[in-house]
């Protein structure tokens, strides 16, 4: 039995033995008066017991489907610290942002898919690593569970994401997991993690976009097809100029599937076409993806090196940062068999040059990553532990074979020592399958991103991730109003 008091509630309450309550915040609607508490219950009549900043109290009745309880809370105070607890639980306390804050920080996290021992610990050192920086809220890239239509698996994916989400909101994006194959369906996630979607269905389409302080995040869904697909093209496009129109500084896209992808087949073509020429029209500051567990970062200006993906397109011409950050704990990459032994592919694609020239098609050849270059031990790889975490090692790819190789830009003319050749096309800096979360923080006249591990004494950020060259894995960008991105 654990007692737990609250100082501005009158009485002391005990959370039954053998249960844990494991409450996620998120954001329903406007982030600076709005909130949503969910959790799993065990049914009857399911609440939120909650705490203004003043000491004042109300019960708020939450909605309870197959399993799960939701409570939505309006007429929040900005800038303000709330307590809560549910089903007589412990007290946690979130905060509301500003309704208009151009200093700020926020976290970005991987795949989680907790559904063994193993990766219950991963996830779990990722998302208390994550809580002691105590960012604004936390951007979640999906798979978020391993199996998307079972109670079972969504009970133990937010016991661990509970460990961040119960006093950080979540901005939370669906992954192919979320949906699952076979029976796709997005009932839980939608239920569990209300959101302004642009769709009502309960079960499908779960883009919507949202806005904080001067930085602005459209999320996509990288499960739809067919019109759903297009209606989801069209609604970016105009959610991209309103909220730059509205006086958003900073822009970020976040989606599941892969924009693009080194050593395996899983990119689709169609949103690489789609979205490169909005991420350059609308002066996008990132695009974050994940499904393969592993880190990458691109710098790609489209149409900068002569050519577009969609005949008549005129590019802006403005830079941005891509990466795929996905893994927050899943398994990495490297575990998959596939990774270092698939077959070499061909990858065709049509281009098409600024100028107006005539098409053509560029064949990039896909390899698989180097075995030799798994790399187990080493700064920055301090989790690891092969008695606790021996699926955890940091393993890497570099897209060059030498420093010099480096310095030039170029990946080496020897197929047999090249991983995809597409990633000199889009800009690639480098990758490698570790554990790790993304560190965004906002300025007034600049953007800082970070990649770093899980490692660290309590409190501070793990080392940041760099290259076998030296590289640190940290971007600082101007703001678009000092870089002409306007």
């Amino acid at each position: 039995m654990v007692a737990i008091c609250a100082a501005a509630v009158v009485s002391c309450s005990t959370v039954p033995s053998g249960r844990a309550p494991s409450p996620v915040v998120s954001w329903p609607a406007e982030p600076a008066s709005s909130a949503a508490i969910s959790w799993p219950t065990e049914g009857g009549d399911a609440a939120v017991e909650l705490v203004a900043p003043d000491g004042r109290s109300r019960t708020v009745a939450a909605v309870v489907e197959r399993g799960f309880a939701t409570a939505t809370l309006t007429d929040l105070r900005p800038a303000s610290r709330y307590r809560y607890r549910v089903e007589n639980g412990p007290w946690h306390e979130f905060s509301t942002p500003a309704v208009a804050s151009d200093s700020f920080a926020f976290a970005v996290l991987g795949d989680l898919q907790p559904f063994n021992a193993e990766t219950d610990r991963t996830t779990t050192m990722v998302m208390r690593k994550v809580a002691e920086l105590d960012p604004l809220f936390a951007l979640q890239i999906g798979d978020v569970t391993e199996v998307g239509i079972s109670a079972r698996s969504w009970r133990r994916a937010l016991s661990i994401v509970s460990l961040l989400g119960a006093r950080t909101p979540m901005v939370m994006t669906a992954g192919n997991h979320d949906y699952y194959y076979g029976l796709p369906s997005a009932r839980y996630f939608k239920s569990i993690f209300p959101a302004p979607y642009e769709d009502p269905s309960p079960r499908r389409n779960t883009w919507y976009s949202v806005t904080i302080g001067s930085a602005h995040i459209a999320v996509l869904d990288t499960e739809t097809d067919g019109d759903a697909f297009d209606r989801q093209l069209a609604w970016l496009e105009e959610d991209l100029a309103a909220a730059r129109a509205g006086g958003a500084e900073w822009l970020f896209i976040a989606m599941h599937r892969p924009l693009l992808a080194t050593a395996t087949g899983s990119e689709d073509e169609r949103w690489s076409r789609s979205l490169f020429p909005l991420v350059a029209d609308h002066g996008v500051t990132a695009v974050f993806w994940g499904h393969d567990h592993l880190f990458e970062h691109y710098e790609y200006t489209y149409g900068a090196n002569g050519f577009v993906l969609t005949e008549g397109d005129r590019p802006a011409l403005r830079p941005a940062h891509l990466f795929v950050t996905g893994t927050a704990g899943a398994r990495v990459d490297s575990l998959y068999a596939g990774f270092f032994t698939h077959r070499p592919f061909v990858e065709r694609r049509a281009l098409y040059p600024v100028d107006g020239g005539e098409p053509v098609t560029r064949e990039f050849l896909q390899y698989p990553w180097r075995e030799e270059r798994v790399r187990t031990e080493g700064e920055g790889v301090r989790y690891q532990d092969r008695s606790r975490y021996p699926g955890a090692a940091s393993y890497f790819s570099h897209p060059f074979d030498s420093a010099a190789d480096e310095r030039a830009g170029r990946y080496s003319d020897d197929p047999a020592i090249r991983y995809s050749g597409d990633a000199e096309f889009f800009g690639y800096t480098y990758g490698e399958t570790s554990i790790h979360y993304l560190w965004i923080r906002i300025g007034p006249d600049s953007c800082t991103i970070s990649a770093h591990y899980a490692d660290g004494p309590p409190g501070e950020h793990g080392t940041v991730i760099t290259s076998p060259f030296g590289t640190p894995m940290r971007w600082e960008i101007p703001a678009a109003r000092t870089s002409a991105v306007r």
